[in-house]
């Protein structure tokens, strides 16, 4: 079993969108930490942390936000998304904090729910940025889907010529 990522994807999708002066990268909450420390490297701007109390599997609440998001544009990223509560959730604590409206979000996996969606367009949204790797019926307005086909073409030509997928591994 190997893992892949598509991080480099969507770090290179988000890149266009936000000036790395003057957005932060976002983690809505601290299992998201690790891969938001990646975007903020890439991205070249600081990174903040929404501390995140699970209330049932649908609700979530905040305790507070660690890092400077005031006057900055906030990249909220995460792995996946189903009802959108956690990126509702880190959104709100983020404008509470002084951020900029005009939200970026970028997510590996949106697996949404019929109720996600709306959920995610209550927001001050600029863009959704999301990968094909599952199906989703409704998408939020301003969307921008990354293809992964050349990835996973690329991984398979790799295994398949027992090369490495070094550049591939969601751990490099």
């Amino acid at each position: 079993l190997e893992h892949v990522t598509a991080v480099p994807l969507l770090i290179d999708a988000v890149r266009p969108l936000v000036d790395g002066e003057d957005a932060v990268v976002v983690a809505p909450d601290l299992g998201a930490v690790k891969l938001a420390a990646r975007f903020a490297d890439a991205l070249g701007c600081p990174m903040a942390a929404v501390h995140k109390l699970r209330l049932s599997g649908s609700t979530v609440a905040t305790a507070g936000l660690t890092g400077e998001v005031r006057g900055r544009t906030p990249v909220i990223v995460d792995d996946m998304v189903t009802t959108g509560g956690t990126i509702e959730a880190a959104a709100r604590e983020a404008l509470k904090a002084g951020s900029r409206e005009g939200i970026v979000v970028a997510v590996t996996h949106s697996a949404l729910e019929p109720d996600a969606a709306a959920t995610l367009e209550r927001l001050p949204l600029a863009n959704y940025v999301t990968t094909n790797t599952a199906p989703a019926a409704v998408l939020p307005a301003d969307t921008k889907v990354v293809d992964i086909t050349a990835l996973l073409a690329d991984v398979i030509l790799r295994l398949t010529n027992d090369a490495s997928l070094g550049a591939f591994r969601a751990d490099t």
